[in-house]
C-alpha cells in the first residue's frame, strides 16, 4: 500500500514558500545543484517541444527550480506540451465534431492537459503552486560566501 494523503511538496518550493507549515526541513534529502549554464533539450522532442523546452528553462533556471536531475521531467512536460498544442490546432482546423461524433483530438488535447497539470506541480507552475511563493532570483554580482569558501577563497565584508 502506497503513501496516504497529498504527495509531498519539493523542499525548493517550501522554501520558496517561506515554509509555511513551520515542519522541520528534511537535511538529508538529496540536493542536486541548480544548472545555470545552457541546457540543451533531449534530441527526442518534436521542433514544437523543444522551443516549449528553451522557454521553461529560461522561467526555471533563476529560480533554481532546474536542475539535471529534472531534464527528464522536464522533457515529458514539454512533450505533452506539443501534444496539446498540435490537438488544439487540429481542433480549430478540422472542429470539435467528426460526422456528428466528438472528434478524438478533443480526448488527445484533454488527457495532454492532464499530463502537464500533473507535471506542471513537480515545477510549481500551477497558480496553486506559486501562491506565497517568494523569488530567490540571485544577482550575478552577489558573491555567495559560502561557494567563495569551496573555492578557498576569504568572503569580505
Amino acid at each position: 500500500m502506497g503513501k496516504r494523503g497529498p504527495k509531498p511538496k519539493p523542499t525548493i518550493l517550501k522554501l520558496l514558500g517561506g515554509n509555511p507549515g513551520r515542519r522541520p526541513i528534511d537535511a538529508e534529502e538529496p540536493k542536486p545543484f541548480p544548472l545555470y549554464k545552457k541546457v540543451l533539450p533531449p534530441a527526442h522532442l518534436n521542433q514544437a517541444a523543444k522551443l516549449h523546452w528553451h522557454k521553461m528553462v529560461k522561467l526555471l533556471q533563476p529560480l533554481g527550480l532546474y536542475t539535471e536531475a529534472d531534464r527528464d521531467s522536464l522533457a515529458q512536460y514539454c512533450a505533452q506540451y506539443s501534444r496539446w498544442a498540435k490537438a488544439e490546432k487540429q481542433i480549430q482546423e478540422l472542429g470539435e465534431l467528426d460526422d456528428g461524433k466528438v472528434s478524438p483530438w478533443i480526448k488527445i488535447a484533454d488527457k495532454a492537459m492532464e499530463q502537464m497539470n500533473k507535471l506542471s506541480r513537480c515545477f510549481g507552475l500551477s497558480p496553486a503552486d506559486r501562491v506565497g511563493l517568494k523569488a530567490m532570483i540571485s544577482k550575478p554580482e552577489e558573491v555567495d560566501a559560502f561557494e567563495q569558501l569551496l573555492k578557498g577563497k576569504t568572503a569580505r565584508k
